[in-house]
């Protein structure tokens, strides 16, 4: 039923093998790369995905590939870490007098900056910069039961809020003064799809935003504040 033995081949290869495959990533094969102006099918002829992934990460393990992934323009700051570490067998008398042992590449960007960008964002729109108390009370004669659901719903935020709102003003500021909640999270992450290179992300989330917004990947709720190599 198709047109021509091209489009009987795209076909074929999208109805076998992985069934995750779908019709919009299809399309994307075909506008994106077979279509490109550049695409030159003899450039295919000793072409291996394995082989591709290795030189993939073969790249990302270049130090200087990696420094252009991180620019100074937004905020990156490299810098290298030292650090006491002990040796098997041998004792210290203290901390002090244990190896030092640097560790390079390491990429942050200062917490301020990065919570400036944030509310900065579209996304600030819908933070809660006031924290409150929610309670339920399915009828009259049950008691109202506090509900911990957010971090703007905490006990904690909520003291914090009036100490800050309590604070004198300097240089008579009027502005208003709002609790920015941060979490930070961090777990190792592969740079390539199919490769094995990898880096250990710090990200800081904002608990002024509500969890049903940060859980959604299309939220970009995960701020970048370091990569540890």
């Amino acid at each position: 039923p198709f047109l021509n033995a091209t489009t009987f081949r795209l076909m074929s290869w999208f109805y076998s093998g992985s069934s995750m495959k779908s019709l919009a990533e299809l399309d994307r094969l075909v506008n994106e790369v077979i279509l490109a102006a550049d695409f030159d099918r003899a450039e295919l002829k000793e072409f291996g995905a394995l082989k591709e992934s290795s030189r993939l990460d073969n790249y990302q393990g270049n130090a200087e590939d990696i420094c252009s992934s991180f620019s100074a323009s937004d905020g990156w700051i490299e810098t290298a870490v030292k650090i006491r570490i002990p040796a098997d067998g041998v004792r210290h008398a203290t901390e002090d007098a244990a190896p030092l042992f640097e560790v390079a590449g390491l990429f942050y960007r200062k917490p301020l900056e990065v919570v400036k960008a944030a509310f900065h964002e579209s996304a600030a729109e819908h933070f809660h910069l006031t924290p409150f108390n929610m309670f339920y009370q399915p009828s009259d004669d049950i008691p109202a039961e506090k509900i911990y659901g957010e971090i703007y719903n905490s006990p904690a935020m909520l003291v914090e809020h009036e100490k800050i709102r309590s604070q004198p003003r300097e240089g008579g500021c009027t502005l208003e003064t709002v609790i920015a909640a941060l979490m930070f999270w961090s777990d190792s992450t592969h740079l390539t799809n199919f490769g094995t290179a990898s880096l250990w992300p710090i990200y800081l989330f904002l608990g002024n935003q509500s969890k049903y917004m940060r859980v959604k990947p299309t939220s970009f709720a995960a701020h970048h504040l370091a990569y540890i190599p």
